[in-house]
């Protein structure tokens, strides 16, 4: 387990502030990404202190009002991934705080930071990392965070109506019940009352999500996701999602954000790729054997844990199927 203790996060979220603050000291700090030996903050909290591994880059977009506050009653968005990770909103919901492991820590610091930055050169459909974080404190031992974008940033959250996690496999990737719960979902709409409905990839294909969609929209969104997903591949990354999450909206009207998009005159989706630090290492290779020979009746291809290559290819292959294309 990865999770701190709840009276852990209010002296972090001061330390965040102290460290995002473009007048704190800088430290010459044994975390360094590479050979020349960048400037990373450190700052005091309550019985130990906080590192930060990176977030210059994007001192002047963090919003310092948005973490003096946190939002923990966010398990009704829990997909069921990272179970381990403690995870909380901040106070607009605009980005998440979640823990995340040494390895995934690691794999940034040593090989995956050359690549984020590939992906953020442009409008991305990769959710911005804003900082990685260590933490030291007497009654802990070192565990690791991470500042992201929300992408519930993006729509009405009181009236979000499915969430959508998916990755391209089809070895237990649907909700129980998912279909019955949509039909009742479609008929409660048209009495105007909202339900939520959470669904994986066999869910999301029952649904025909594209139908409504031109067929350049389409193009394009493939062409961003090979293209962005290529990134991933070169960094050996595999196990990443592309969440959608599907609002309700009384008008329709302009909204922010590159990643959002119309489905019709009163439903929306925010659409993004998540959770992307996981290395295909040697423990993820051995636990592709593992459910090869497990699962020998099964394809290999549909196994969930496979090297970044096939897991990018499958990922493709879905959205190809999914959008008919």
């Amino acid at each position: 387990m990865i999770q701190m203790e709840i009276d852990k996060w209010p002296s972090i979220l001061e330390g965040l502030n102290t460290i995002f603050c473009p007048n704190t000291l800088l430290l010459q700090s044994k975390l360094s990404i590479n050979e020349n030996q960048q400037n990373h903050k450190q700052c005091d909290i309550k019985d130990g202190f906080i590192v930060s591994l990176f977030h210059d880059q994007f001192n002047f977009e963090i919003d310092l009002e948005e973490l003096k506050s946190t939002d923990r009653d966010v398990q009704q968005y829990n997909m069921g991934r990272n179970a381990a990770s403690d995870i909380m909103f901040t106070r607009t919901h605009k980005y998440v705080i979640k823990t995340i492991t040494a390895q995934n820590f690691q794999y940034f610091r040593k090989t995956f930071y050359e690549y984020y930055f590939k992906l953020q050169q442009n409008s991305s459909l990769i959710a911005k990392i804003y900082g990685i974080f260590t933490i030291e404190t007497q009654q802990l031992s070192t565990k690791y965070f991470i500042i992201m974008e929300n992408l519930f940033q993006y729509v009405w959250e009181s009236d979000i109506l499915n969430i959508y996690d998916i990755k391209g496999s089809s070895i237990n990737r649907s909700m129980k019940d998912f279909e019955a719960q949509y039909q009742i979902q479609q008929e409660q709409l048209k009495q105007g009352m909202k339900k939520l409905v959470k669904g994986k990839d066999q869910d999301f294909l029952r649904i025909n999500f594209f139908s409504q969609m031109s067929v350049e929209f389409k193009q394009n969104l493939l062409r961003r996701i090979e293209e962005e997903t290529k990134h991933l591949q070169e960094g050996k990354i595999m196990d990443y999602s592309l969440m959608i999450i599907v609002s309700w909206f009384p008008i329709k009207q302009q909204l922010n954000g590159s990643r959002v998009v119309w489905l019709d005159d009163n439903q929306c989706a925010a659409i993004g790729i998540i959770d992307y630090l996981q290395e295909y290492n040697q423990s993820k290779k051995l636990e592709t054997k593992v459910k090869q020979f497990f699962g020998i009746f099964k394809q290999e291809k549909q196994i969930s844990c496979v090297d970044s290559e096939s897991y990018r290819n499958r990922f493709i292959q879905f959205f190809k199927q999914a959008m008919d294309l």
